[in-house]
């Protein structure tokens, strides 16, 4: 009998970057192929472990390291009979239970998905895919089994491609604990994404001195000036606290909140007049002894 986890994990690495083929009508060479595509070797092997431990046989990494691949007509009918097509458009998640969904959902991502850290700007996983009713059941899946918040903007590629977006700390979070990644590259950006909320804290010192000391700090590090404004991005708490410390200045600013191309939210400070900018670019200007 299969283990569930083993067999969602292959499933997964098979919908996201694998092929379960065999020659077509007519040929006279016979094959039965089931084929996995990945450059990270990581991947392979946990891919090459799970084959074994269901099937009894061991598939073969390439030389290149980019490919995982057995000729076999057993695991061939087991997988066609079983799950039907793996192609692009017409992959589907099984039915199974939760632990199994997260080896799936966990192999499906190591394969189609990345992970973006722009602290202040855009911190998300993404994934793309052609396969929208797939796509429905991936979110559905992240966000009834395990609580975690997607959306699915539409791609503008002849409305071809669709996109799955998750973002937002909490969400983030809770992938991490529940889901995760294998593949070490997108693991090591996924902490760095969570461990970069708490480098965006800033803290403004009581005593207005060193509020002062703080405030010139941030300006000189973080704001880009232009000839009629200056800027600053960062979480909304953030702006908004520099803001009060910048009005005790004389400095007035505005914030706003924009959308990315990715439907990510973000915060953007701004200082507009002579007046203003003259008193920023003072504050920024390091005092010369």
């Amino acid at each position: 009998m299969e283990s569930c986890v083993d067999l969602a994990a292959l499933h997964g690495y098979l919908s996201g970057d694998g092929c379960v083929v065999k020659n077509p009508p007519g040929q006279s060479h016979k094959y039965y192929r089931v084929d996995f595509r990945n450059t990270e070797p990581v991947l392979l092997r946990d891919f090459q472990e799970r084959f074994e431990t269901i099937f009894l046989e061991i598939p073969v990494i390439s030389r290149r390291q980019d490919r995982c691949t057995k000729s076999s007509k057993g695991a061939y009918e087991f997988f066609t009979t079983k799950f039907g097509s793996f192609y692009s458009r017409e992959w589907r998640m099984p039915e199974m239970t939760d632990e199994c969904a997260s080896a799936w959902l966990r192999a499906f991502f190591d394969c189609e998905g990345w992970v973006v850290n722009l602290p202040a700007k855009d911190r998300s996983i993404g994934i793309e895919s052609v396969n929208l009713p797939g796509l429905l059941q991936v979110k559905d899946a992240l966000e009834s089994r395990f609580g975690i918040q997607t959306s699915i903007p539409v791609k503008k590629k002849n409305h071809a491609i669709y996109s799955l977006r998750i973002s937002g700390r909490v969400n983030l979070r809770k992938f991490h604990e529940r889901v995760d990644f294998l593949h070490p590259q997108k693991r090591r950006k996924l902490d760095g994404a969570l461990a970069s909320y708490e480098l965006w804290r800033w803290v403004f010192p009581a005593e207005p001195e060193a509020r002062r000391a703080y405030v010139k700090e941030l300006v000189a590090r973080k704001a880009s000036f232009e000839r009629l404004r200056a800027r600053v991005y960062s979480r909304e708490e953030n702006l908004r606290n520099l803001a009060a410390a910048l009005q005790e200045l004389g400095i007035n600013t505005t914030i706003s909140r924009s959308v990315n191309g990715k439907g990510t939210p973000y915060y953007e400070l701004a200082v507009c007049g002579r007046d203003n900018l003259d008193r920023l670019r003072a504050l920024s200007t390091p005092v010369s002894f």
